[in-house]
């Protein structure tokens, strides 16, 4: 047989069902990747210049495309927090933290803190100081520090709490937006004043 006929007629040999599978499986999981590549960078654009309401749309979208990745939650959870959403914003650092159980320490971390800071927004102080008393960030200057002079007043509001919790957003003005205000200026001086820039993870292969 010449040389590159036996080439060619593997070319134009008719595609089995196995492979035509294979290959739309192949393409939808590049598409998928490109969505969320464009979606972490236009939110990632976004996040940088100060457009919170953009960043969180873009975040939101990729959430709905992965939503068994915690980066886009914590992302997104972030900007509902500085544009205090902070009910909204509870939801997804509960959702961040159920997904980092078993995953990177940061990320994890990342979420008790901003899910405890909510929770301190929306004046549930015995949540705050359940998820705060037994967690211990490591390698956060300054931060741990303002967490251990923080928690004896999270705890005297828990023990002298009465009446019903505040549920709604924008709560105004409450006992405890000074802890929560001590948070955030401990916060500001550490690496976790912001996100990295978040990067998307390749979708699982589907199977064929």
């Amino acid at each position: 047989m010449p040389p590159g006929v036996k080439e060619l007629a593997e070319k134009n040999r008719p595609q089995t069902e196995d492979t035509k599978r294979k290959q739309a499986a192949e393409q939808a999981d590049a598409d998928a990747m490109a969505r969320r590549v464009a979606l972490a960078r236009d939110g990632n654009v976004a996040l940088a210049a100060g457009n919170l309401d953009e960043a969180a749309l873009h975040f939101r979208t990729f959430v709905k495309e992965a939503p068994q990745e915690a980066m886009p939650r914590l992302c997104l959870g972030r900007c509902l927090y500085d544009l205090g959403q902070y009910i909204q914003a509870r939801v997804e650092f509960q959702r961040a933290l159920a997904l980092t159980e078993n995953g990177p320490a940061h990320q994890r971390d990342h979420a008790t803190l901003f899910l405890g800071l909510c929770f301190l927004r929306l004046g549930k102080y015995w949540k705050a100081y359940d998820l705060w008393q037994a967690w211990h960030p490591q390698g956060v200057s300054g931060l741990a520090q303002a967490l251990d002079e923080t928690l004896p007043g999270i705890k005297e509001m828990a023990d002298t709490q009465s009446g019903p919790e505040i549920a709604t957003e924008n709560a105004g003005e409450d006992a405890g937006l000074p802890l929560a205000a001590s948070i955030e200026t401990a916060i500001a001086k550490t690496p976790w004043a912001h996100l990295p820039p978040m990067i998307p993870t390749l979708p699982p292969v589907q199977q064929a």
